[in-house]
């Protein structure tokens, strides 16, 4: 992906790092904070919202969908 979509590779990167480098908020500032983090990849706020929605808010799944 480093080679072949940079773009990706660069979004994916970000999405890892915030996922795992970034504090993690609680209640309705998780899922905020979720929406915005898959958002900053490129997915509008509705179809990141129901992305999470339909993964139980695990983003990795839900980003997964998005990208198939």
């Amino acid at each position: 992906m480093y080679k072949a979509d940079r773009n990706t590779f660069n979004q994916t990167a970000k999405f890892w790092t915030e996922m795992y480098a970034v504090a993690q908020a609680t209640g309705g500032e998780a899922e905020a904070a979720a929406i915005q983090r898959v958002c900053g990849m490129g997915f509008d706020e509705a179809s990141a919202r129901k992305a999470l929605e339909d993964h139980k808010w695990d983003e990795t799944a839900a980003v997964n969908a998005l990208l198939s």
